[in-house]
Order: structure tokens, then sequence, then C-alpha cells
């Protein structure tokens, strides 16, 4: 065999491999490593690896069909295509071949080109292309190609320069302003309000037309105690929401800095501000011109119950419970004046410009049942106060008073 002939190797492992052809059959040779339809049909070969020649030193087998090359040579462009636009992932093994044979061509250029190993560098890196996803190419997308928006996912999402911008601009005003104040109105039902003082009933301790700021947040999560100042409901009704949201709109802060007419008669007015002398379970009595105060557990176990009866003598003071409040009442009003239980008040905030007068409340006795308080104006003279209406629920309360200026 000539050394022309063939492939020469002479058994020697170290000697590098070389395809040698001559100048007649080397455009043969070329076409049948890229497309011989045998090795084709007995599955993928190594696209580096030499034809085999028949002994007349021509390859063996046939080229392949028109369409077949056609399709090979459309693999080919794409997988071109692909490397020099985005990351090509090949659909088949055809695909894969014809990678492999476009190396195969580039190396055939060179003269003397030598047969390359399956573990060289550029073979791996074809071989983990192929290892994903079948005919897929990924590109950037393009934002035109984005579908067309909603006019209100364009409203939300409107910048500037946007058709919708402007109303978008208006709109988010609008829902800061409104979040702003109900934000607003919670506060000032709830922790803190400017209230003005209407009349003389607190005298020394606060004046007519005085501001005082007060907040319902010290009896959200506690109850008042003794010398507290309290504003209320005058009528002793319940607290609703509604309520404190219609208050809150026309007393809040700027109305009531704003207010020309603060002079309003006391008794004609919604709210009362007191200090609290009784809390619940407090029996209240007025004698020798003092006031006097005892807890009723102390007065002795058979006046226990009558806090809890008070309820039942609200709704019917006819009633068999009604009739047992009373008698019970009257009972602790009747008491002597122990001071080992009663305790006579010291108030210095009584105003000091008048001695109270308290002939005509002589004897008198005050019965404070759960969640109620008694409450008295410092200037016990020119007050309207417990002594007139009773006792007062928690429930109406609408703060205590924090200070003033």
């Amino acid at each position: 065999m000539n050394d022309n002939d063939g492939v020469k190797n002479e058994n020697k492992p170290e000697d590098e491999v070389k395809a040698v052809f001559t100048d007649e059959n080397i455009d043969s040779a070329v076409e049948d490593s890229f497309f011989d339809a045998d090795n084709k049909k007995s599955g993928p070969r190594n696209f580096f690896s030499v034809p085999a020649s028949g002994e007349d030193g021509e390859t063996e087998g046939e080229p392949e069909d028109p369409e077949d090359e056609s399709s090979d040579f459309e693999s080919i462009m794409a997988l071109i295509k692909g490397r020099t636009r985005g990351k090509v992932k090949p659909d088949s093994k055809k695909a894969g071949d014809a990678g492999k044979r476009l190396d195969a061509d580039d190396d055939d250029d060179d003269a003397g080109a030598s047969v390359r190993t399956a573990g060289d560098e550029d073979d791996v890196n074809l071989d983990e292309e192929a290892d994903g996803d079948a005919g897929e190419v990924y590109f950037d997308e393009d934002p035109e190609d984005e579908k067309p928006k909603n006019w209100l996912s364009e409203l939300v999402h409107a910048k500037k320069g946007d058709r919708l911008y402007v109303l978008h601009e208006i709109i988010s005003y609008i829902l800061i302003f409104a979040v702003a104040f109900v934000a607003a109105i919670f506060i000032n039902i709830y922790i803190f309000r400017i209230s003005n003082v209407v009349g003389r009933s607190m005298n020394q301790t606060f004046h007519d037309g005085q501001t005082v700021f007060l907040s319902r947040l010290p009896y959200i999560f506690g109850t008042p105690k003794h010398g507290d100042v309290v504003i209320f409901d005058s009528h002793g009704d319940p607290r609703t929401f509604a309520k404190d949201w219609n208050d809150a709109l026309k007393s809040n802060a700027l109305v009531k800095l704003f207010q020309k007419d603060k002079n309003v008669n006391e008794d004609d007015h919604d709210f009362y501000i007191k200090r609290v002398i009784g809390v619940a379970g407090d029996a209240i009595r007025i004698h020798d011109n003092k006031v006097w105060r005892a807890k009723i557990s102390d007065l002795g176990s058979e006046y226990a119950q009558v806090t809890a009866l008070y309820k039942e003598y609200a709704e019917d003071p006819s009633s068999e419970g009604g009739q047992k409040y009373i008698e019970l009442w009257q009972a602790i009003a009747n008491l002597p004046l122990d001071e080992t239980v009663w305790e006579a008040l010291d108030e210095p905030y009584v105003n000091p410009a008048e001695t109270p007068n308290y002939t005509s409340w002589e004897g008198r006795c005050w019965i404070v049942p759960e969640k109620h308080m008694f409450v008295m104006g410092d200037n016990r003279n020119h007050s309207t106060d417990g002594r007139y209406f009773g006792i007062r629920p928690y429930s109406c309360i609408l703060g205590r008073v924090l200070g003033n200026y």
C-alpha cells in the first residue's frame, strides 16, 4: 500500500495520526466525510475520523440524498447564527452532527490537518451545548413585543410623559390627603385632642375659655383613678364611633383655635370637665361640711352586693333587685362615720377663694357601682356635678385631661 493511498499509521501509537489525501480524490473524500449515507444509518459517528476507504482507494458509500444535504446545511447555518446572535441549543442529533461536521470542514481547510480526539476542548463544549433542551434559541426580549396594558394598569404605572401621568399624580395626592385625614381623626379621637373649658366650675385649676389637652389612651388600657380630671358626655350617654367621628369633625383643633364664642353656659354644653372623686366600689358621703369616702368592701359583707344590684335599680327601681338596692343604699347612708373606715378627703385643689358650702347636701350618700364614677367640680359652690346628676359610666368619658395652655 502506498503512502498516498490511505491513512499511514505503522502501528505506532505515539505518532500523530494524519489524514493524507491525493489530489485526485480529495474532493470525493471531503464530500463523503460529510455525507456518508451508510455511516448515518448506523448511528452517530465521530466527525473527526476519516471515512473508510475501499481496496481501490475509493471511499465507501454514496452521497446522501440532496434533501438531507439541504437539511444539514440549514442546521449548520442555524448553528452559526446561534453562536453569533445568542445561545443555541440543538434541536436534534442531526444539528449536533452538523456542528461537528462544520468543525471538520474548518480543519480540512488547513493543509495536513490532524485528526482530533473526542476529548478536545471544543468537542466538550459542543457536547455540553447539546445536553440542553432541544431546538431552543434564546435572545433578548424586545420591549416593543410586550402586550399593550389596559388603562388601569397604565394609570397605576404612569410615568412622566405618559398620557395618564397628570391623572396619576392627582389621584396620588388625593389618596395621600385622604389617608392623612383619616389618621388625624383617629389620633384626635383616641390619642390626643384639645378642648375649651366652659364655665367656672373648675376654678382655680382651670378657667373659663382655657384650652386643655386630653387623651383617651389612659382609659383604653386602664380605668379612672381618684383625682383624675376628665371630660365626659354631660348626658351620660356611652360614646360610639359615630359620635366620636362627628365630634372630631366639629370640635377639632382648628375649630377650637378659631372659635369666637367660647363663653357658653356649662349647663347647655355637651361636655363637662370634672374631677373624679369616687370610682367603682366606693361610697361617698357628705357630713360636717366635708366629703367622706369608704370602700364598700370595708363596710361589711352584708353590703357587698349593692354594686351588682345597681343595674336592676336603673332599669326598674320598683323591681325586687331595685328595692334591695335602695335598702342597702339607705343602710350605708345611716352608718356611723367610723374614721377607721371612712376617710375625710384632703382636697387642696378646691377653690381657695370660696369655702365649700355643703349644707343642703348634709347626710347624702352615693354608691358607685361597677364601671361607674362620681365626679365633682373644684369650685364646689358653682359646679353642676355628681351631687345633681349622680354617677356616670366610664363609657361616657372622652378622655383624661393631660394639661393646659
